[in-house]
């Protein structure tokens, strides 16, 4: 759907979507604002064609304008362990990394305790379920490895069992 939002229909260019070993690749033509690497900090969200955009929105296949961006780098520690990279340009490029299914049959491995403290680093917190897609391990082993943090006040428990995220300790924040 975004491919077809944010589409420059007066371009030639055809759009692609490629799936391989590396992850998911996107190109699309487009009408470029700026030009560079998209953050979650640096975007502004324009719908290039607002008519398919609100057809979309209107029949429930498409979100607030700019969530798009917002969740690729939100939940793309669940597919690769690192974060997307968007370019924009008269081409707008999108990269999400290799996805952990194909992580796992090629042997890629993370270190629970790298992935827990890139997940704080980048997202503010770390969930057990998260922790164990990324890092190819049980949730046992992922509370094994949260326990001694906790323990030390490093991080803290928020919220219900089934909704508990980790979060860094203010302590642990002056120490980083």
């Amino acid at each position: 759907m975004n491919t077809l939002i944010h589409r420059e229909y007066t371009s030639p260019f055809p759009a692609k979507m490629v799936i391989d070993g590396e992850g998911i690749r996107t190109e699309n033509a487009s009408r470029a604002r700026f030009t560079g690497e998209l953050t979650p900090g640096r975007f502004n969200p324009l719908p290039k064609n607002p008519n398919i955009a609100e057809l979309f929105s209107n029949i429930g296949l498409a979100d607030a304008l700019g969530s798009g961006t917002r969740n690729l780098f939100k939940y793309s520690w669940a597919y690769g362990g690192s974060q997307p990279v968007m370019t924009e340009g008269d081409v707008f490029e999108a990269k999400v990394p290799l996805l952990k299914g194909a992580a796992s049959s090629m042997g890629a491995s993370f270190d629970v305790d790298e992935v827990i403290s890139r997940m704080l680093g980048d997202y503010g917190f770390a969930t057990v379920p998260g922790v164990a897609a990324i890092a190819g391990v049980t949730e046992r082993t992922v509370r094994r490895h949260l326990a001694p943090l906790v323990t030390e006040g490093k991080v803290i428990a928020v919220g219900s069992t089934r909704d508990r995220r980790f979060v860094l300790s203010d302590d642990a924040r002056v120490e980083g």
